[in-house]
């Protein structure tokens, strides 16, 4: 795993010690995309995968349901459990160690976050977010064009779907040799503008630009754009390149 220093030191000491007999509830905080899920399974590893279960809640209900004979329990999206009191006896047990990954902590119950170690993660820096791409591409590249592919993700999980597409194009096309030859398969091929726009976000900015102002109500119904997309993948992109700005009258232009 690249990136997150502090988090992986952290959770080192904890590995040791669940693999001395001990439990902890531990609550991985960051946005989409960062890496909660990769490092949850990277602990499962340490610790020992066949005492280990994985969940997601289905419909607001833990599925599957919980398997006891397990030690420890990795459980994603827990911001989407309807009912997350059926855990606090079992947190509480000391019996299990949980791991608790969600990108929407803010909306969890105080009971259910003051239950865990709370390890929020970090922004990844360039160097980090250039190794991750150059790790992901099946083709070495200069670092000019590393950097020129910076600006069109936001996240290791952005890199490793871009890395994915691109890998497909070089065997099928042609392999880039500059910033400009990237540059045109990205936006010719890929429909990827110089921002990292994909056609969602633009239609959403032409929007935007189209009213000045809006609600998100009105940009749904605007764009014909579904709520979860904008909010879980459009406005974080639009935020973390700062074209756009969220405030108590609506969403604005930058």
């Amino acid at each position: 795993m690249i990136g997150q220093r502090k988090i992986l030191q952290e959770a080192n000491l904890y590995i040791k010690e669940i693999k001395k007999g001990a439990n902890f509830n531990l609550l991985l905080r960051a946005q989409s995309g960062m890496g909660k899920t990769t490092l949850g399974f990277y602990m499962a590893s340490k610790i020992g995968v066949d005492n280990c279960f994985y969940y997601i809640p289905n419909n607001g209900i833990l599925s599957p349901s919980f398997q006891k004979h397990k030690r420890i329990h990795l459980i994603d999206e827990v911001h989407t459990l309807e009912n997350p009191v059926v855990l606090y006896s079992l947190l509480d047990s000391g019996e299990y160690t949980f791991i608790l990954m969600s990108n929407e902590s803010g909306g969890l119950l105080e009971p259910l976050k003051n239950r865990c170690i709370q390890l929020i993660f970090e922004q990844y820096d360039r160097e980090e977010m250039m190794e991750i791409i150059y790790n992901n591409l099946e083709y070495d590249f200069n670092r000019e064009i590393l950097e020129f592919l910076l600006n069109y993700v936001k996240s290791p999980r952005d890199i490793k779907s871009l890395c994915t597409r691109l890998n497909i194009v070089f065997k099928n096309y042609f392999i880039p040799r500059n910033v400009s030859e990237m540059e045109k398969i990205l936006n010719t091929i890929l429909n990827l503008t110089n921002s990292g726009l994909n056609e969602h976000s633009r239609v959403y900015l032409e929007y935007l630009k189209e009213v000045e102002r809006s609600s998100l109500s009105n940009i749904i119904s605007g764009t014909g754009i579904d709520r979860t997309t904008i909010l879980t993948e459009i406005e974080p992109f639009l935020l973390y390149k700062k074209l756009i700005k969220i405030t108590s009258r609506g969403r604005e232009i930058r």
